[in-house]
Parts: C-alpha cells; structure tokens; sequence
C-alpha cells in the first residue's frame, strides 16, 4: 500500500509540471504559426480538462487509500 501512496505522491506532483510544459509550449508556437492558432488554443484547453480529470482522480484514489488503510 505505501508504494501505491508514494506513486500518487509522484503522479500529483508530475501531471501539473507536464501540463504546464505542454501549455508553454503551444503558447510558443502560437506567435510562429498563425495558420493553427486555433489547434493550439484547443490543445491548451484539452491539456488544462486533462489535468483537472487527472487531479480529481488522483484525489480520489488517495482518499480510497486512506480509508482501505
């Protein structure tokens, strides 16, 4: 159980590190390539619905730890 701990421990602390990467990066290629504007603004949003799916489950699966401990 506690490896299972450690790995949400991990997982809360990557997911919003890489979607932050994510989202840097296409408002980095926005200015440069005007023509798909709208697929990175799309890919942002897809990018933050992922992280907040990402995070609610993970809250759940700590909360579901703690009450099987």
């Amino acid at each position: 159980m506690e490896k299972i701990q450690e790995l949400i421990r991990w997982l809360l602390v990557i997911l919003p590190l890489g979607v932050a990467a994510r989202i840097i990066y296409c408002l980095c290629c926005i200015p440069t390539d005007s023509d798909n504007e709208a697929t990175h603004k799309r890919r942002i949003r897809n990018a933050l619905v992922f992280l907040v799916l990402a995070e609610t489950i993970a809250g759940l699966l700590t909360v579901i730890s703690n009450y099987l401990q």
